[in-house]
């Protein structure tokens, strides 16, 4: 019961109600009981008039049979009605569940057109979209075309500008390239006024005059350098513009001077970048010469370089053609290109690069495998230079080399071109350091260069005792090898023969001797005797003879009054004491000099007794022409005899060499290189020998430096070479310093001083 806005509790909820009338549907269908008690539930109801007159009991027993009776009528009517509402109820219920049914199915059916109505609408939709898009891209495309004209017209006229303005770059490209020219050679002037003067206050004025000037060049390269790069960048900007219309609608021509105008501001682009480049560099290699940088290139820094190597193939170059063909030592060559750097933008390497340089490819040339030559001439010489160590050298010559030079003139009596035998004829085949030379030890190196090389068929030496008899060896154990002497040690040995028991010679020389002790601080001082050598004197006897012959055969009359006397007194008496010994040692000095003319110019040739003369015959022919005296003969003889010997060696119609002077010129090549320091002695740069044989072109000196190391030349010196005699001396006084050091330590100078006294 829920209480009302008065207060009244009759009301009931919606609830309540539902219950209320559900229990009396239910008490209606209980029978007889129920109705009895709810006919109770009226005591104020009527009694019927038919039952007037009866007893109470009855009364009330018909009152309750009417009460029963009506109220089960009432009760059948109610049962019947609600019998009937259930039937309707049930009706439709079912009625309503066939309508949801039929209503589902009309759904699920207005569902499915719905799903296709939307679909078939969505593919309209889209299609509708699409042609809208195609329509827009069409028309975008017109527009396009329709403005690529006028674009590309615009970024035409873009690009001219762009190349107006490289064409302003490139001219301050061009000041700047003169400027580095004028500032280099005033840098020559700088250094050659440094050189001179290096105190002098204009000198220093004009260093920072131009260290001025190498700021403004920089700073002026650097500004082309921010607009390069600002034209690279419009110039990219404008050929990305180009990409973003369609070029469809576009003339040829104007299409074909898009491309031109593109392709030449690109070139521009690149030569103004290259240039730059190169004023970069230009300018750093002034700065460089300026300050006399070592590590500089200069004018080679675009040069090929070897691999871990600062300086160019071509500065290497350079210098050993300085060594090696303008004679110069290595610390000649080092201070040459030091005075080319005055004039001229080059680096300058220190005589001890120069030195690794010349040791590295020597001993890269010295190594390479040899190729066995059957038809070939060794030539064998020592060289000393101080202490116990002898260097003994083996060249080797192809005798193919002296066939292809002596082709025979025609009408020249068989006479032979001249033999031009230099050191890139001749290879290097063998160097050995040896402490001993006797014949045993000469006989090992000698098998040793066999099994290397193959043999030879002449083998050529001075003539030294040390050698002959390990070759006279090595020839027996080897049949079909013959040996060679030098013309010039053996014209040598043959004078020493004769004169060194000669008196009147004997006086000659002490005559000469005395003429130029007397002479040499008097007026006629330029008339002083060349000297008599000490070492292998007999080899230049020509020159005192030469100027003896000559200082007999001058006109007094010629000579002026001021020097007559003394040249009566002090030169022409004491030579006319021997004036018949003097004209007979002429005669031989001439023949001499025709013969070791003859022999190393043409060879040494044994002929045909034809059209081919032997050269015994032609030094007959030539001391037949002329009157001989009987003094001169016996020289001469004997050489002519030697010569004959030296032919009967040969093959019919065969020329060899006769002389080794190839190889006492590259021993004094060697030693005008060799350090200045006399007690130097042999050192591992004996591998300049083998340097002197080849041409230094660009692939020998790049393969060389790159396949030989440091480690290996000093691997060999302490294995060949051992300590060498300038570093034993360096050791010993440096020891001997040391002592007195440690002696001395402690002790103040003035003690050291009265100790000594």
């Amino acid at each position: 019961m829920y209480e009302n806005e008065k207060g009244n509790t009759n009301s009931m909820n919606p609830v309540s109600q539902e219950l209320r009338v559900n229990t009396s549907t239910k008490s209606l269908s209980s029978g007889k009981s129920r109705i009895i008690e709810t006919f109770t539930d009226y005591p104020n109801e009527k009694i019927p008039p038919g039952n007037k007159g009866k007893t109470p009991a009855v009364k009330q027993a018909k009152r309750d049979k009417d009460a029963k009776e009506r109220w089960k009528k009432k009760a059948t009517q109610k049962s019947i009605e609600i019998n009937a509402q259930k039937k309707r109820i049930a009706e439709i219920r079912e009625s309503r569940e066939k309508s949801i049914k039929r209503l589902s199915e009309n759904i699920a059916e207005i569902e499915l057109l719905r799903s296709q109505l939307c679909e078939e609408r969505q593919n309209q939709i889209n299609e509708r979209q699409k042609h809208q898009q195609y329509i827009k891209q069409y028309l975008l495309r017109e527009a396009k075309a329709s403005e690529a004209y006028a674009n590309l017209e615009k970024v035409v006229e873009d690009l001219q500008e762009i190349n107006k303005r490289i064409l302003e770059v490139s001219n301050v490209q061009a000041n700047s390239q003169e400027k580095i020219r004028q500032l280099n050679s005033e840098i020559s002037k700088y250094m050659i006024e440094k050189h001179y003067n290096p105190d002098k206050v204009q000198t220093k004025d004009k260093a920072k005059k131009i260290v001025e000037d190498l700021m403004k060049i920089d700073r002026l390269i650097q500004k082309s350098e921010i607009e390069i790069t600002e034209e690279a960048a419009l110039h990219q900007k404008q050929i990305l513009k180009t990409k973003e219309f369609s070029p469809q609608g576009i003339s040829n021509a104007l299409r074909k001077s898009y491309q031109l105008i593109t392709d030449e501001t690109g070139s521009a682009l690149e030569r103004l970048k290259s240039i730059q480049t190169a004023l970069h560099s230009g300018l750093n290699s002034i700065k460089e010469r300026f300050i006399n940088k070592k590590s500089r290139q200069g004018d080679f820094q675009s040069h090929e370089k070897v691999k871990n190597y600062s300086y160019p193939i071509a500065i290497i170059r350079l210098m050993l053609l300085f060594v090696l063909s303008a004679a110069a030592s290595f610390r000649g060559a080092a201070k040459a290109m030091k005075i080319n750097a005055l004039f001229f933008d080059v680096a300058t390497p220190s005589h001890t690069t120069i030195t690794d340089w010349c040791r590295k490819i020597g001993f890269f040339v010295y190594h390479q495998p040899k190729e066995k030559i059957k038809e070939s001439i060794w030539i064998v010489d020592f060289s000393i230079q101080i202490g116990i160590h002898k260097l003994m050298l083996v060249l080797r010559i192809d005798i193919n080399k002296i066939k292809n030079q002596q082709k025979y003139k025609s009408g020249n009596k068989g006479k032979i071109n001249r033999l031009k035998i230099n050191f890139h004829d001749v290879e290097v085949i063998h160097m050995r350091i040896l402490e001993r030379t006797s014949y045993t030890y000469i006989l090992i190196e000698l098998e040793e260069i066999l099994e290397k090389c193959g043999a030879p068929l002449f083998i050529m030496s001075d003539g030294g005792s040390d050698l002959a008899k390990g070759i006279r060896i090595f020839i027996e154990n080897h049949p079909g090898i013959e040996h060679l002497n030098d013309i010039s040690h053996k014209i040598s040995n043959i004078l020493k023969t004769e004169l060194e028991k000669n008196i009147k010679w004997k006086e000659f020389c002490q005559i000469v001797t005395a003429i130029k002790q007397k002479i040499k601080l008097s007026v006629i001082a330029h008339m002083c005797p060349p000297q008599f050598r000490q070492k292998v004197r007999f080899l230049n006897v020509r020159d005192p003879i030469a100027w003896a012959f000559q200082m007999l055969n001058i006109k007094i009359a010629s000579i002026p009054k001021a020097e007559r006397e003394h040249f009566v007194t002090y030169i022409q008496k004491p030579l006319l004491e021997l004036k018949n010994e003097i004209i007979q040692w002429h005669e031989m000095a001439n023949f001499i000099t025709e013969v070791e003319s003859e022999i190393k110019h043409y060879g040494l040739t044994r002929g045909d007794d034809g059209q081919i003369q032997s050269t015994s015959q032609i030094l007959t022919a030539l001391y037949q022409k002329q009157p001989i005296s009987k003094g001169a003969m016996k020289i001469i003889n004997a050489i002519v005899e030697f010569v004959k010997m030296q032919e009967i060696k040969l093959a019919p119609c065969q020329t060899v060499i006769g002389s080794s002077d190839i190889i006492e010129s590259m021993f004094g090549k060697w030693k005008s290189m060799a350090p200045e320091n006399s007690m130097v002695g042999i050192t591992d740069n004996i591998f300049i020998l083998p340097l002197l044989t080849v041409e230094p072109t660009n692939e020998l000196i790049k393969r060389a430096l790159e396949d030989t190391h440091t480690q290996q030349i000093d691997e060999w010196r302490n294995n060949i070479l051992g300590k060498t005699t300038y570093t034993k001396r360096r050791t010993a006084f440096n020891m001997e310093k040391k002592k007195n050091v440690d002696r001395n330590l402690g002790e103040s100078p003035g003690e050291i001083l009265k100790k000594a006294i």
